[in-house]
């Protein structure tokens, strides 16, 4: 049997990886696995992605670490998801975070 891992050694590795982005100038999101990228107003790629959790061709919802992703838009279609790369064309009108409590961020 494992011995569980208490909090206290899971908050000091994530202050270590905070202190690690400082350093290195990287963004924390970046270091846990989450990148969003942005071309122009009809193409995004989302790495990180844990699940697809609404897809229409007006609004597609992912889950990542501890929030969700919504982007809203025109003719929004998946062009890939694989290991947790999500691509998506269309025309891109507005990209919002809603932390666990459901409230935009």
């Amino acid at each position: 049997m494992k011995p569980k891992r208490d909090d206290s050694s899971r908050a000091k590795r994530m202050s270590m990886l905070q202190r690690l982005g400082q350093k290195l100038d990287i963004p924390a999101d970046v270091l846990s696995g989450i990148h969003i990228e942005l071309r122009g107003r009809n193409n995004l790629t989302v790495r990180g992605c844990r699940k697809i959790l609404h897809y229409t061709e007006t609004e597609v919802r992912v889950r990542l670490s501890g929030q969700t992703l919504q982007i809203c838009g025109s003719s929004l279609y998946c062009t890939a998801y694989h290991r947790g790369v999500v691509e998506i064309d269309g025309i891109i009108d507005s990209l919002c975070f809603i932390g666990q409590s459901g409230r935009a961020k």
